[in-house]
């Protein structure tokens, strides 16, 4: 399961299966500047299932040996905001082929954008949020501004108790790497509805 570090601020959620009986998801936070408190509840999980901080180069080292000794693995990638798709190439080394985005608006962008979403699980419930401010499923200029609007295919819905769930794939969405110009396109992490804001 993937969040980004605004989820873990905001939320404080220890990312844990609640169903009796069921597997605890290896826990990875996007944090590009190592800003998880070290009191939350993400790096003091009792689980099998490891807890992964994946940060930036710009990291001082210190600051890395910090959270590692609280018995979080903290993945180091190049640059200054950690790439998703990079992100996802390294998990599927590891043999972690399905990874739920759990975050918020703009790692869900950064999904959308990197080329490594196939698709949206969205729950929809009977209330109302607004104002300029309010967050977005996913927001960032990146990558509806770049391909339009993006349809889902082999669309269900169905209830859940008060809820409406909204399940959808996703057709091939062109990556434009950083950067590049809008033409240039290379060619999956499934998303439920955080771009780089919030890594």
């Amino acid at each position: 399961m993937l969040v980004g570090i605004n989820t873990v601020l905001a939320d404080d959620p220890q990312l844990t299966c609640r169903i009796p009986g069921g597997r605890d998801p290896i826990r990875v936070v996007l944090d590009s500047r190592l800003r998880t408190p070290l009191a939350a509840r993400v790096l003091h999980v009792e689980s099998p299932a490891p807890t992964l901080i994946v940060t930036s180069e710009a990291v001082s080292a210190d600051r890395v040996a910090i959270f590692q000794a609280t018995g979080a693995e903290v993945l180091t990638l190049p640059g200054r905001r950690p790439s998703v798709r990079q992100l996802m190439e390294v998990l599927a080394g590891r043999d972690v082929l399905s990874v739920l985005v759990e975050g918020g608006g703009t790692v869900h962008a950064a999904a959308l954008a990197e080329g490594v979403a196939c698709k949206v699980i969205a729950v929809i419930g009977p209330g109302l949020i607004g104002g300029a401010k309010a967050p977005t499923a996913v927001e960032g200029p990146e990558p509806l501004a770049v391909t339009g609007l993006v349809r889902l295919t082999e669309v269900s819905v169905r209830r859940l108790g008060d809820d409406v769930l909204i399940e959808g794939y996703l057709p091939q969405i062109p990556y434009v790497q950083p950067g590049a110009v809008a033409g240039e396109v290379d060619a999956q992490a499934v998303g439920s509805a955080d771009v780089h804001g919030d890594r």
